[in-house]
């Protein structure tokens, strides 16, 4: 939702961004976060600050086995070699890829 309430992204209102993520997260499974994740986080991708969060999807991909994530910033992922950041842009033509 970060990103589609934002005026120069998308400009949807809070409620707007509310109920399309509402749709989306309907259709996946939420997976927890648990010690393993924040293990991962601490041993394998070794950053502090700004780069936390990011880190810490990684983690939990690395926990899970996901492979890839659907990101407006995939440039922020590039660093991890084992994840595929997939800009919502690019989706359609990397569709035939999988």
């Amino acid at each position: 939702m970060y990103q589609a309430d934002r005026p120069k992204r998308y400009g949807l209102s809070i409620e707007e961004a509310d109920a399309r993520a509402a749709v989306i997260e309907n259709s996946l499974d939420i997976l927890p976060d648990g010690l393993a994740v924040h293990q991962e986080l601490i041993v394998a991708c070794r950053v502090s600050g700004v780069q936390v969060h990011d880190a810490r999807l990684v983690a939990a991909m690395h926990v899970y086995g996901i492979k890839r994530i659907l990101t407006f910033n995939d440039h922020d992922f590039a660093r991890y070699t084992k994840v595929e950041a997939w800009h919502p842009e690019s989706l359609s033509s990397r569709l035939g890829s999988i």
